[in-house]
């Protein structure tokens, strides 16, 4: 019987090796076209860097673009529950997202394609070593910001001859400095960012480690999160404090800004993003879709930013034990969540929500837009190609 499967699923990964070329190709043009024309914008920079920026995101959100289409192309599909996050495209916000599997990078680029060109307006952080990739190309051309953990700085601290501790610890200072230059000079919205700093895999069993022994609860469905990213952000953004009752339901992010009399670039909104899987599936499983088309369901939930700030604290401490309890409490409910998603494959309505909040399929993207995409990226990589052919012989 095992052997019968295994003979199957290598017949329908054979079958989707033309997917799987097309993916890779993709894979490594994108990336050359998207540094093509960051070298070639730098001129633009220098007269005008608000123009510059804002065409590297039309080409940022292009590259995107094709990306997300790769779960459309496998036969998946997403849905979006939870409140309506359009509305706060605007404002500076955290977006905080449990990780569970390398998929979840593509789920929320395709989750939020179509939403106010988010992307070109949006900042990453994520592992360290991603930046050695060919994406890692795009994302610190974009701005993102690589935080090095501790796993990474011991692992690579001796092969590149760097002290692992002093890296660490003046992660903290990078980010702060990532962020006033990349996020506020370039006038970004969001902050993106996986609070358990790795995969599920690999950090439950360390997080429930460290739960039993300080009685936090015990997570299996995520792993507690850590503070120190988003503790940064606070500390180098501040937190705008709301100066009238606001309504989640019918806040409008393009008139009500967060408060119209609210300073600009302060923190508004901590958007806690859940994503839960009706499939377990790899990388390879989910970008080519040979072992069928699975379901994924995004689940928002909208917070105040001045949730994260505790109006009582004395001192640093006190400030960070009260942004560590809200965390704890978020992914305690992320548990129940889950625990919910993985019995009856959906999430519950939770009260917070409008009556009107229903799982909808997220829009499709548009092909001829899509397709015009792609022609353009062949059509530069042969002039690359040929301008390179020219410029050697």
């Amino acid at each position: 019987m095992q052997f019968r499967t295994a003979i199957f699923n290598t017949t329908l990964l054979l079958i989707s090796l033309p997917r799987l070329v097309v993916c890779f190709l993709q894979n490594v043009f994108c990336p050359t076209v998207y540094v093509f024309w960051f070298l070639l914008f730098q001129p633009i920079h220098w007269i005008n860097s608000n123009i510059f920026w804002d065409l590297e995101g039309k080409v940022f959100d292009a590259y995107l673009k094709i990306v997300s289409s790769w779960l459309d192309y496998a036969g998946h599909t997403v849905y979006e529950c939870g409140d309506d996050i359009s509305k706060f495209s605007y404002d500076e916000s955290i977006v905080m997202i449990n990780h569970q599997t390398p998929n979840d990078i593509g789920t929320m680029m395709r989750a939020l394609q179509g939403k106010n060109c988010q992307f070109r307006r949006s900042c990453w952080i994520m592992d360290w070593v991603f930046q050695f990739f060919n994406f890692g190309w795009v994302s610190k051309g974009h701005g993102d910001f690589f935080l090095m953990q501790a796993p990474d700085a011991n692992r690579f601290g001796k092969i590149l001859n760097f002290n692992p501790e002093e890296s660490r610890l003046e992660q903290p200072a990078l980010l702060e400095k990532n962020i006033i230059s990349n996020f506020c000079e370039r006038k970004r919205k969001w902050i993106l960012l996986f609070p358990e700093g790795g995969l599920l895999r690999k950090r439950r069993s360390g997080s429930q480690r460290y739960a039993k022994k300080n009685g936090f609860p015990i997570l299996q469905h995520v792993a507690l999160p850590r503070i120190g990213a988003i503790q940064t952000i606070i500390n180098t953004l501040g937190v705008c404090y709301h100066d009238v009752d606001y309504n989640l339901n019918n806040w409008n992010g393009e008139t009500n800004a967060a408060d119209l009399n609210a300073p600009s670039g302060k923190l508004k909104w901590v958007v806690d993003v859940t994503i839960g899987y009706t499939r377990p599936s790899s990388i390879l499983e989910y970008l080519l879709g040979y072992t069928g088309p699975t379901q994924t369901v995004v689940l928002y939930r909208v917070y105040s930013a001045e949730e994260l700030i505790s109006k009582t604290a004395q001192n640093e401490i006190e400030k960070s034990q009260h942004l560590q309890s809200w965390l704890h409490s978020r992914f305690a409910e992320k548990e129940e969540l889950l625990s919910y998603f993985y019995a009856f494959n959906n999430f519950p309505k939770l009260k917070t929500f409008s009556p009107q909040c229903t799982t909808i399929h997220v829009s499709g993207l548009n092909n001829k837009i899509l397709y015009s995409i792609q022609c353009l990226v062949a059509l530069q990589i042969l002039l690359i190609y040929y301008f390179v052919l020219w410029a050697v012989f």
